[in-house]
């Protein structure tokens, strides 16, 4: 598989989300609807306040992210998802997402993105960490936060929120 094969899509629809929640469901330690509840409503309300992409390989979506980026108040979003195919895991496609992921909150004028990970997701804190996120406390006893500054390093932008 070749990068330039991977087209990123914004979902528009409450369906077209559900559908990609309902596809990735178990692609992590604890299934999304055992962190949120009812998909439906999740569904709804990432439409309504969040953003969601996918990255589609042939028309399928074979990857997918969803980050709210409207905390104007302190200008940190949140990385809610982000899921790729068993079958397609490797740097490639997720770091495609999380390219576009942060691209999106810099349009926001987000100047962090903040994200909690299992603790048992030992190749995923890597993934974070080498792309520049940092621990930042404990969420649960499962689950760490982490946090990657967006006014600094690899993913640096000239926000005016973005003061030395």
């Amino acid at each position: 598989m070749q990068n330039s094969e991977i087209r990123i899509r914004r979902l528009v629809t409450s369906s077209e989300i559900l559908d990609v929640l309902k596809k990735f469901n178990l692609s992590f330690p604890r299934s999304i609807a055992s962190r949120v509840g009812d998909l439906h409503s999740y569904a709804d309300k990432l439409r309504e306040r969040a953003f969601v992409m996918t990255a589609d390989m042939n028309g399928v979506a074979v990857g997918f992210i969803a980050c709210y980026a409207n905390d104007k108040a302190s200008s940190v979003a949140f990385l809610a998802q982000i899921a790729v195919s068993e079958s397609l895991r490797g740097p490639g496609i997720v770091f495609k997402l999380m390219r576009a992921c942060i691209e999106e909150c810099k349009g926001a004028a987000m100047t962090k993105l903040r994200l909690e990970v299992d603790e048992s997701n030992v190749r995923t804190i890597q993934f974070y960490e080498a792309i520049g996120f940092s621990s930042s406390g404990s969420a649960s006893v499962e689950s760490r936060y982490m946090v990657l500054n967006l006014c600094k390093g690899l993913w640096a932008h000239t926000s005016p929120l973005c003061v030395s």
